[in-house]
């Protein structure tokens, strides 16, 4: 399970990497996957794209603001993802890419 920060369809360097990275590992016989948060709105909270399955947290799940409780908030709903997604596919790795409030609680 790759733990994200955003994914495709919103358009940066870091989710275009992030989605070769999951496609050349399917290719390759991983059954790897994504969580990420989502900042648009109209997106589902699971899709397949290219063939990698991906999973948003949903809106409400990132909080808006900045600072401590903020972060937390954020640190505690992907780690309620990753547990789930783990528990649902038996993931043997998390895989964290940054920020470092996805990689706390992965």
């Amino acid at each position: 399970v790759h733990a994200l920060d955003h994914s495709l369809p919103e358009l940066s360097g870091y989710a275009v990497r992030s989605h070769a990275l999951l496609r050349a590992q399917r290719a390759a016989g991983i059954d790897a996957r994504a969580l990420a948060f989502s900042t648009q709105a109209r997106q589902p909270e699971a899709a397949t794209l290219d063939g990698v399955p991906y999973r948003r947290l949903p809106l409400r799940a990132r909080p808006g603001g900045t600072g401590a409780l903020s972060a937390l908030a954020r640190m505690l709903a992907m780690a309620r993802g990753l547990d789930d997604e783990v528990g649902r596919h038996g993931a043997e790795d998390v895989h964290a890419l940054s920020p470092s409030l996805n990689g706390l609680p992965a």
